[in-house]
């Protein structure tokens, strides 16, 4: 999948974010941090022994400090959505485009319908690519989105984003 549509995929996610209801769990209710703990020590096991090529892009030593970094916020309670964002660049830092973090099952359910519109992305450009209320493709470029430019937005969703290797 080329960068710029996962980024696509991405910059959705992140709107869809900003566009849940603070009631949602996945924002609000607190995991314990022996929990996380105990799920970010699967995390690194599943990746350890069944990743095929774990280190090409991103040498031992430089995975198992971003591991400790991760695990050094392991100590307070977190909601998914805050654990989630410890996960995504570690993942990301494999640079495998096979390997990737997702929300729990429920909580990709509840994002179901929250932001009508897509978009896309090439060439540094944002445009509005299909509007679900209107049934209308516009194909109208963005400039931000909730006071964010394009650029800010870009260069914040690509850190959670792996590639295969280094490709733009």
């Amino acid at each position: 999948m080329k960068r710029s549509t996962r980024l696509l995929l991405l910059l959705v996610l992140c709107c869809l974010n900003l566009a849940l209801s603070a009631q949602n769990p996945y924002y609000t209710k607190k995991i314990p941090p022996t929990q996380l703990q105990e799920d970010f020590q699967q995390y690194k096991s599943v990746l350890q022994i069944i990743h095929p090529s774990l280190y090409w892009y991103t040498d031992e030593a430089t995975l198992q400090a971003a591991y400790d970094q991760v695990e050094s916020q392991l100590t307070t309670a977190k909601t998914e959505q805050e654990f989630y964002t410890l996960l995504a660049p570690l993942t990301a830092l494999i640079n495998c485009g096979h390997t990737g973090t997702m929300p729990s099952y429920e909580a990709r359910l509840s994002f179901k319908d929250r932001i009508p519109l897509e978009f896309f992305y090439k060439a540094g450009k944002l445009y509005l690519f299909y509007d679900y209320q209107t049934q209308e493709y516009p194909m109208k470029e963005v400039q931000s989105i909730n006071g964010k430019t394009v650029e800010t937005l870009y260069n914040q969703l690509s850190r959670l984003n792996g590639t295969d290797g280094f490709i733009e």
